[in-house]
């Protein structure tokens, strides 16, 4: 399913911006080619411009400069003089022969832009000129002028043609760049858009896969209780040595432990679905503290470890928080501390100011836990080896402290304690109760 998405993603995404793309490119090379044809344009109309103002200028022109200007420029010069063409045989346009160019663009000049090559101008001021494109009759496309002028002996015509062969090249050049630049950047739009969409996609795979491993997690652990319930109420049946409350006591303990796995399932499932929330109102840091210490001191005194308390002695601030929450998340912590503490071991809560704001740590003497584990530990149903794993422990607790300080807006983190066990810190950004 998410394949099929990522290629749905992929296509629309490349879709998308290849459109746009094709637009970009397709109004850059409108620009382009424009500004090509008035280039071509602009430099046919010096041209002819500095031909014109030397038959004005002359009487007599220079063949060897007008052979110059029609090789250096790639033009087709006829000049008449009083309807007698000059002997001046030009060079080539196109495939077709000069004379029936120049008799086209003459028939094109009088028939569209009434200049006539054979009648002279009504004033020496006046000089008539046509510029336009023409097309000869086997499809050749040529730029052509046509231009009469008065002299004192008559008056001169002028036909200019100059073939488009080239400028066209140029144009399909341009053209087959701007499609090569197009299909590439459209190829790798597609590979930017088959990741992109991979990385958009990945948290949702995750997603997936961690609800596959909850699901699989929690049915694993509900079994082994259900299982334990399962047969000792048929076992109570029997009279088993007249001792049937073993498997009473039995129930009752696994139905104690499905609870807990239940509880905390529905918490984990309540902060999933955002539904969770936190009361704010002043809490005393420091009187946690020592209450959540007093709870959890005959536990200690049953394994003979050694639970203290360590706060500043200046006190602490009140802190808008909800209490219920954080104690909570440090009966959570305090409960990991003893289980994995050995006998004799010690345990220490302690608090104090940390920048702006408070930092609390459940300082323990344990095995600590190592750096490739560190990582892994708040994920849900975690456990890092069987030497910390109990029956009781389902791998939920750290999870749940977790979200608990998110909640508060605080970080929670792990770190070996230096000669042995585990710091684990709670960072809580200070926040002053509102009167």
């Amino acid at each position: 399913m998410l394949k099929q998405l990522r290629r749905r993603l992929t296509i629309l995404c490349a879709c998308i911006t290849g459109v746009i793309l094709c637009v970009m490119a397709i109004v850059s090379l409108a620009v382009s080619e424009s500004q090509l044809s008035e280039q071509s344009q602009l430099a046919f109309q010096n041209n002819i411009s500095t031909v014109t103002l030397r038959m004005q200028m002359e009487d007599m022109l220079d063949w060897a400069w007008l052979s110059q200007t029609e090789t250096a420029n790639g033009l087709l010069l006829h000049i008449e003089e009083n309807n007698r063409p000059l002997l001046f045989t030009g060079a080539p346009v196109a495939d077709v022969p000069r004379e029936t160019l120049v008799r086209l663009a003459q028939e094109t000049a009088r028939s569209q832009y009434d200049i006539d090559v054979g009648l002279r101008p009504a004033t020496a001021l006046e000089t008539q000129q046509a510029v336009f494109q023409l097309n000869s009759e086997t499809g050749e496309k040529c730029r052509a002028a046509v231009v009469v002028l008065r002299t004192r002996e008559g008056f001169k015509s002028l036909t200019v043609l100059k073939d488009m062969h080239d400028e066209q090249v140029r144009v399909l050049v341009l053209r087959a760049v701007f499609t090569g630049i197009v299909l590439s950047g459209i190829i790798l739009l597609m590979g930017f858009s088959w990741w992109f969409s991979g990385r958009a996609t990945r948290p949702v795979a995750e997603s997936q896969q961690r609800q596959s491993e909850f699901i699989a997690a929690a049915s694993h652990e509900l079994r082994a209780p259900l299982a334990v319930i399962r047969a000792s109420a048929s076992a109570l049946g029997y009279e088993v040595n007249g001792e049937p409350h073993r498997f009473v006591e039995a129930i009752d303990r696994e139905c104690v432990r499905t609870g807990r796995l239940v509880d905390d399932l529905l918490t984990l499932a309540n902060v999933d679905a955002k539904s969770w929330s936190i009361v704010r109102q002043p809490v005393e840091i420091d009187a946690l503290l020592r209450e959540t210490q007093e709870d959890f001191a005959p536990m200690a005194e049953e394994k003979g470890q050694t639970l203290a308390v360590e706060l500043p002695g200046n006190g602490l601030p009140l802190f808008a928080g909800d209490e219920q929450r954080l104690k909570q998340t440090l009966t959570i912590l305090l409960d990991n501390a003893l289980r994995y503490t050995p006998e004799g071991g010690k345990i220490l809560l302690k608090a104090g100011r940390h920048g702006r704001g408070v930092r609390v740590q459940v300082i323990d003497n344990g095995p600590g836990i190592t750096d490739e584990h560190k990582a892994h530990v708040f994920d849900r149903f975690y456990r890092e080896d069987k030497s910390r794993t109990q029956k009781e422990h389902y791998g939920l607790g750290l999870s749940i402290a977790w979200e608990l300080v998110r909640l508060h807006g605080g970080k929670i983190s792990l770190q070996n304690t230096d000669g042995g066990g585990l710091t684990v810190t709670i960072s809580l950004p200070l926040r002053e109760p509102k009167a």
